[in-house]
């Protein structure tokens, strides 16, 4: 899965060995760990890196809401993932990963037309050498479970985060 990951969207992290791949394409990887009654996720892209004003609620909300649509779905028809930012906000700080200043966004999310939801993060970790902005997507389903250890448990796999080499 390390391997993929880094061949698919040029990003290495230290994924545990129960971690199944959900789908891999071009454009997006998503890492799964079902956990009986909870699953553990991290979708993982890159973008363009255009420049700091990337660096907001808005764009991190949005690249999530993007990944989500396409890649996120339910067993209701029609129904997909997204940021549920008018119960709670989504809430930012700057912090530092492999050494790089990153934006991290935390709020909810939830399935449209379905009854599922959970907290997210997201990290977005600048490469201006490749012009790069690489998108850290994690978020949890934990129905009737406290969620804090599982959402840190993804935090420790995300800031583990590593720009692969070209090679």
């Amino acid at each position: 899965l390390e391997d993929t990951l880094a061949r698919r969207v040029g990003l290495r992290l230290e994924i545990p060995g129960d971690t199944e791949l959900a789908r891999a394409d071009d454009e997006v990887v998503w890492l799964r760990r079902d956990l009986g009654l909870v699953t553990q996720n991290l979708l993982v892209t890159s973008v363009p890196y255009r420049g700091t004003d990337q660096f907001t609620a808005d764009t991190a909300v949005a690249l999530r809401n993007a990944l989500g649509r396409r890649a996120v779905r339910s067993q209701t028809p029609g129904s997909f993932m997204t940021t549920n930012d008018r119960d709670l906000p989504v809430l930012t700080e700057p912090v530092e990963i492999d050494g790089r200043y990153a934006f991290e966004a935390r709020g909810i999310w939830e399935m449209t037309d379905d009854f599922m939801g959970g907290p997210f993060f997201t990290y977005l970790i600048p490469d201006a050498d490749d012009g790069r902005l690489y998108v850290i997507d994690a978020f949890t389903f934990a129905p009737s479970k406290g969620k804090r250890n599982y959402m840190q448990q993804l935090e420790v796999i995300a800031r583990s985060a590593r720009v692969a080499d070209a090679s």
